[in-house]
């Protein structure tokens, strides 16, 4: 797993609502450079937002479910008691 999406499901576990840089620095054990290319990809994933410059905003993650697809009654399987 990519070492942004570690640092992101860390944060979600770990319950952060906010990210600093300094914090991101600390917590993916990395130079500056490296992890500014990592808060960069997950802000541009819509993981984090940027809030001000060195704070970032944790993005919850969205599970949206499709939409129930209508039947039609003549495309519903027989049941096994209706044959004969």
């Amino acid at each position: 797993m990519h070492k942004g999406l570690q640092l992101y499901v860390a944060l979600l576990q770990d319950g952060v609502d906010h990210l600093t840089y300094s914090d991101a620095v600390s917590r993916l054990g990395c130079s500056p450079k490296a992890a500014d290319n990592h808060l960069k990809r997950l802000v541009d994933r819509g993981l984090l937002e940027r809030v001000s410059r060195g704070t970032y905003r944790v993005v919850a993650p969205s599970v949206s479910l499709p939409e129930p697809r209508q039947v039609n009654p003549s495309e519903r399987p027989a049941s096994a008691s209706s044959t004969t």
